[in-house]
């Protein structure tokens, strides 16, 4: 919290400066899988997480530096859920289903039409959809 979060996000630091970098990525949404998180920070990071900076209008998931990631979908709706920020949870959750209905267990989607690309049969894809269904 002293060192990454600027009070409306969390930011990378430079090593070098040591400044704050005005660069939205996702791993800034990482800290809601911290149970300790502050509910306000947790509910301004579920609001960045819904942002433009993260997803694409139809809501494809939350993408990374280029694609969305079934896992990185999965892990950041059990962040939400623990911080009780439910029908976020669900709504990631809902997507990711529906990337994989579409578009079959892949490595990882593309944000814009949902396709799916890289590896077939992608067996942490496979495991977050089982996590997500038996939930």
């Amino acid at each position: 919290m002293t060192r990454l979060w600027d009070g409306e996000r969390f930011l990378p630091r430079d090593v070098c400066t040591g400044r704050l970098i005005d660069r939205r990525t996702i791993l800034s949404l990482g800290p809601l899988l911290d149970p300790q998180l502050p509910g306000e920070v947790a509910a301004a990071l579920a609001a960045e997480l819904e942002s433009p900076h993260f997803g694409v209008p139809g809501g494809l998931g939350v993408t990374s530096s280029g694609p969305v990631w079934a896992n990185l979908n999965w892990l950041l709706a059990r962040g939400l859920r623990q911080h009780g920020l439910v029908r976020e949870a669900t709504d990631l959750e809902r997507t990711t289903l529906g990337l994989v209905e579409r578009s079959g267990i892949r490595e990882y989607f593309d944000p814009v039409t949902g396709d799916g690309l890289g590896a077939e049969d992608f067996s942490w894809t496979a495991a977050a959809v089982i996590d997500i269904l038996r939930a």
